[in-house]
């Protein structure tokens, strides 16, 4: 049976400043122009470690809310 392992990424984006937090941890906390592209590059990194995308949600403050799984034992990482 295949199991999976999950992840959350909670992201912050506002007035040229972008904070990602991964399981609790600040992983991106930058300012200035290009946040968005960051952002971008962020996501697609953890794509290509085996991570799918499953659900996107905003919370009540604004924030993003990512959510990710990926097969335990992924051989991409």
């Amino acid at each position: 049976m295949l199991k999976w392992e999950y992840l959350q990424i909670n992201v912050e984006l506002a007035r040229n400043k972008l904070v990602v937090s991964a399981d609790g941890e600040a992983v991106v906390d930058m300012q200035g122009s290009g946040v968005e592209k960051e952002l971008a590059h962020y996501l697609n990194s953890l794509g290509a470690e085996g991570w799918e995308l499953v659900n996107a949600d905003k919370n009540e403050y604004g924030f993003r809310n990512y959510f990710f799984k990926r097969p335990v034992g992924d051989s991409s990482q």
